[in-house]
């Protein structure tokens, strides 16, 4: 089977359990995922999907059933050394590692410690373990070779967060508190690039929902996105770029129009201007340009000269 290309719609924000629901909305098989990540951590948990309603848009969430045994949060090493010795399936075993070194790499420069030393406290519970293999399973079992992802909104982002979405376009979220997990950064940027929707055959799409928020904190209840598997139709993404430059011309409107017509008038009175002052002292006149709505590529356009 050829290789399919991801599109991650970030739309209200992201987290790893979220990531994974979407994807097996899309038509990841869950018990083969699950069963994939009780190799790295046996008996931590019971996980099932449930169907919810996010922003009125059906969506698929994970339900979790925590054990109640004890555990100690290991230093980064020490968890891949456990991903490691799982027999996982090589490709899911290379993603799953390179999660969790982004999440290494962006803590050891924000603390200034090395690598080696990195404790993830809360990101080394069972929870990041189980978003991290079960996404990298699940892009493995629908066969993505590439994951694009749209701009990504931030609310307060902290200083690891920023780290780990150097190079990725985001967006004012417009809400108090954290709107992505880091989980969820560390998967998006080690295993996606930022792109624009690619030029691909749709095939799937899923949606995946968080779990519900307190209700005094209304706003972070509508965390939700979405992504759409396909097949590329051109060899590369198109690469995030303004829209008016991929010659998308839009019709110019009225007031644009007047506009450009008025610095036609000029033009000719300019032309005028500069042959009656051809025999005068001093600098030529200096060129003026008609005027154009930002974001807006007006084709009559011009320079007057």
């Amino acid at each position: 089977m050829s290789e399919r290309t991801l599109y991650v719609d970030v739309l209200g924000g992201a987290a790893g359990d979220m990531l994974l629901a979407a994807l097996i909305d899309a038509g990841a098989p869950e018990q083969q995922i699950f069963e994939l990540v009780e190799r790295v951590i046996p008996t931590r948990f019971r996980v099932r999907t449930v169907e919810v309603t996010r922003a009125g848009i059906r969506s698929r969430a994970l339900h979790i059933e925590a054990s109640s045994e004890p555990w100690r949060t290991p230093r980064l090493p020490r968890m891949l050394d456990m991903l490691d010795g799982a027999g996982l399936p090589e490709p899911i075993r290379a993603r799953a590692r390179a999660v969790l070194e982004r999440l290494g790499e962006a803590e050891a420069r924000v603390h200034g410690v090395p690598i080696e030393e990195v404790h993830l406290h809360e990101l080394g519970d069972p929870d990041t373990i189980l978003d991290v293999v079960g996404v990298a399973a699940a892009l493995d079992l629908l066969s993505i070779g590439r994951m694009a992802v749209s701009s990504i909104p931030l609310g307060e982002p902290g200083p690891a967060m920023l780290e780990l979405l150097r190079g990725f376009r985001v967006r004012s979220a417009e809400v108090s508190g954290e709107t992505v997990t880091p989980t969820a950064a560390a998967i998006l940027s080690a295993l996606g690039e930022p792109a624009e929707l690619p030029d691909f055959e749709l095939e799937s799409i899923g949606y995946g929902a968080g779990q519900p928020r307190p209700r005094r904190r209304p706003e972070r209840r509508s965390r939700a996105h979405r992504i759409e598997a396909g097949r590329a139709r051109r060899d590369r993404l198109a690469r995030a770029r303004p829209r008016s430059a991929r010659g998308q011309h839009r019709r110019p409107d009225a007031g644009a129009r007047r506009r450009c017509r008025a610095g036609g008038v000029r033009r000719r009175r300019a032309r005028r201007l500069d042959h009656a002052d051809r025999d005068e002292e001093g600098p030529p006149r200096s060129p003026a340009v008609c005027p154009l709505r930002a974001g807006r590529g007006i084709p009559c356009a011009h320079r007057l000269l």
